[in-house]
């Protein structure tokens, strides 16, 4: 009878765990089953990129870098190559095919797919005699400091969306490496340089207290052989009024 009894309770907790092992393995498909019926399509992943800003904060942007990325690469190198289709989300009045390739070529070539191809598609329109088609190249050339010289020689032109986009770009550059900020400078005729100063001086406004901890930064410059022209200069276009 002890015996019947012991192997009765083995049964019972036997039967228990593989119990409990099958619905767990139930759960766990079903969690994966709803994965796969919530998982936004290439459509949909398509908008989330027209819309998207590709900037810092942008929810966007975000939720697009917490999907697969060889799926957004696959739908964005899509959209490089085919640009708008029809049902496409209307973001731009003018030019709205090309300011999407444009935007494209950026986001490859910054998470390294063909990026030199993409690099190159970018610098051909930050040549172009379209005011909005250069100026959404360069704005995407940002991310590399070595163009900054090309976005300098924008800046007298610079005006409404792309000029407070270079007030911050500036302001930022030269306060995380005002040395390499005032060598990219330099080599800019003096239209170009004040051109630069009077945008970062726009940052104030925004940014109450951003002039003064930029001469911070830049008075050290005074002392260097190379820049202590250009950090005057900018100090004395800046300085209090």
């Amino acid at each position: 009878m002890r015996k019947l009894f012991i192997f009765l309770v083995a049964f019972v907790i036997a039967a228990g765990a593989s119990c409990s092992t099958v619905n767990d393995a139930i759960s766990e498909r079903s969690l994966n089953n709803l994965e796969q019926q919530t998982e936004p399509s290439d459509f949909a992943i398509r908008e989330m990129f027209i819309e998207s800003g590709l900037g810092e904060g942008d929810g966007l942007l975000k939720d697009l870098n917490e999907l697969p990325k060889d799926r957004v690469v696959a739908v964005v190198q899509e959209i490089r190559t085919d640009g708008i289709k029809e049902g496409d989300l209307n973001f731009g009045k003018d030019y709205a095919d090309e300011k999407l390739r444009i935007k494209a070529a950026y986001y490859l070539a910054k998470v390294g797919v063909d990026a030199e191809a993409n690099e190159s598609y970018l610098l051909k329109f930050a040549r172009s005699d379209v005011t909005e088609l250069r100026w959404s190249a360069l704005d995407q050339l940002s991310f590399k400091d070595e163009y900054l010289p090309l976005i300098f020689e924008e800046a007298p032109r610079a005006d409404g969306w792309f000029a407070e986009g270079l007030v911050r770009l500036f302001a930022s550059k030269l306060e995380s490496s005002p040395e390499s900020f005032l060598r990219s400078l330099a080599n800019q005729p003096l239209k170009n340089r004040q051109a630069v100063f009077k945008l970062i001086l726009m940052m104030e406004k925004q940014k109450p207290g951003t002039i003064d901890s930029l001469r911070e930064k830049v008075l050290p410059l005074t002392k260097n052989r190379e820049l202590r022209s250009f950090a005057g200069e900018f100090l004395s276009y800046v300085k209090a009024p």
